[in-house]
């Protein structure tokens, strides 16, 4: 009974051995198992993380982006305004070569003058100065945009006046006929010459007077030039 209970006894021990080892196994797998998904866990954790930073900041390049975008627009819209407004001081100002519609006057002496007579009789048949002055200002009050005498830009400073029987226009001695070129609308240039004074008393005058229409259909645009010389003022200055 003894010698079967001793074999028995070693059975149970390898046994128990056996179940020992296996359950230690076990245990040793599912702390690896265990360790290795916080392992992961944490390294997804860590991924996202970064992910998130980056969009973060890929946001932020894009709003940077597209604020840069919106003031170089506004950049661009500004100087555009800033070229227009200085093409228009320009034009005002008579410093640019123009063209357009509107009305071409010729005005000349008599064809009768005697340089024999007396020079008091024969100035009743010469333009004289303020004729073309007084019939600048009457073109300007119908609308005018841009005039010449003669190849001589009219600006706000020029002066029309008179050295002995010759006529100066931007200090350039003119001589007759007087061609004067005159950008704005036909229609109301043409009311402002019929309506001038001065252009009456010459037309009854008997001096040769002849002028010409351009319009929208016409081919042929009056042709001003720039004016050339200098532009100075004395008295002016820009207020503080």
């Amino acid at each position: 009974m003894r010698k079967k209970i001793i074999p028995l006894t070693i059975a149970c021990f390898f046994l128990g051995l056996v179940l020992i080892t296996q359950i230690r196994l076990e245990d040793s797998i599912h702390t690896n198992t265990v360790n290795s998904n916080d392992v992961l866990v944490n390294l997804v954790n860590s991924l996202e993380s970064e992910i998130n930073m980056r969009e973060t900041y890929l946001s932020g390049l894009r709003t940077e982006i597209d604020t840069l975008s919106e003031n170089l627009s506004n950049d661009e819209t500004d100087l555009g305004n800033m070229q227009k407004n200085l093409t228009e001081l320009r034009n005002l100002s008579g410093y640019s070569a123009l063209e357009g519609i509107g009305l071409i006057l010729t005005i000349d002496d008599k064809p009768t003058v005697n340089t024999q007579v007396a020079v008091t009789d024969a100035s009743q048949d010469i333009i004289h100065y303020q004729d073309l002055l007084y019939i600048i200002n009457d073109l300007k009050r119908g609308g005018a945009e841009a005039i010449s005498i003669n190849e001589q830009r009219i600006i706000s400073t020029s002066e029309i006046r008179c050295v002995g029987n010759t006529i100066l226009v931007n200090t350039t001695r003119l001589a007759p006929p007087y061609h004067i070129k005159v950008i704005g609308n036909p229609a109301a240039l043409q009311n402002a010459i019929q309506s001038s004074t001065t252009y009456e008393k010459l037309r009854v005058g008997g001096f040769p007077l002849d002028y010409t229409l351009t319009s929208t259909y016409s081919n042929n645009l009056i042709q001003i030039p720039a004016y050339v010389g200098n532009y100075s003022t004395n008295y002016i200055t820009l207020a503080e």
